[in-house]
């Protein structure tokens, strides 16, 4: 049984339950502690009587950002992948597909010069 387990970022917890039955244990109740199974319980003995056990099961995932994270990367490895393939099976397309990388390229360095322009004469500062 994992106690305790505790999502973070993009990992979700779902169920499960940290609670366990008291069990004093001490000289005087050599059998506090046993467990058993008692049909489709489990239980533990307390000394006195059996307490039939928490069996609930925890789930793990991800998140939902993180599996869209993963699936655009997928589908953009797979996109690189038939790219790659079509220059190999068509090599008169290389050179139109190497200039659209190129023009994508120069538009992110033109993004980047448009966002370093608005920060330097931002007038609300």
């Amino acid at each position: 049984m994992i106690k305790g387990l505790v999502g973070e970022r993009h990992i979700t917890v779902t169920g499960g339950n940290t609670s366990v039955p008291y069990v004093d244990i001490g000289l005087d109740k050599p059998m506090a502690g046993a467990i058993r199974i008692s049909g489709t319980e489990m239980q533990v003995f307390n000394g006195t009587c059996w307490i039939s056990m928490n069996t609930s099961c925890a789930t793990v995932g991800l998140s939902n950002a993180a599996q869209e994270a993963i699936d655009w990367a997928q589908y953009k490895m797979q996109e690189e992948r038939n790219m790659e393939l079509l220059k190999d099976q068509y090599p008169y397309l290389t050179e139109a597909i190497e200039e659209v990388e190129q023009a994508k390229q120069a538009l992110q360095t033109l993004i980047a010069l448009t966002k370093e322009y608005n920060e330097d004469h931002d007038d609300t500062g």
